[in-house]
């Protein structure tokens, strides 16, 4: 799947939690075999999973989920670089397939 990162923040650390606020207007409408969702990290430290729940099929207003990542969470992700966030569309199989 694709990755889309996106360097957001230079060197600032957080004082308070950060907020990440996504909107998509990708498929999420997979079929019954199928489980699409988008994987978050920042820096490679895994933050989170958006349009896991309730996303919409091709919307013609974009789907929109949060993220919200503790100040020691995203604070050590930095780790005096620059904050690149990563979206990383996933497609899994489900397990039961009756």
């Amino acid at each position: 799947m694709n990755i889309l990162p996106r360097v957001l923040f230079k060197h600032f650390l957080a004082g308070l939690a950060v907020l990440l606020s996504l909107a998509s207007t990708t498929s999420y409408g997979a079929p019954m075999e199928r489980v699409e969702f988008v994987d978050v990290d920042i820096n490679g430290v895994a933050v989170g999973t958006v349009f896991e729940i309730g996303a919409s099929d091709c919307p013609a207003e974009p789907d929109l989920d949060q993220i919200v990542v503790s100040v020691g969470t995203y604070n050590a992700a930095l780790g005096g670089l620059d904050a690149v966030i990563n979206m990383v569309a996933k497609v899994y199989p489900t397990t039961d397939q009756s």
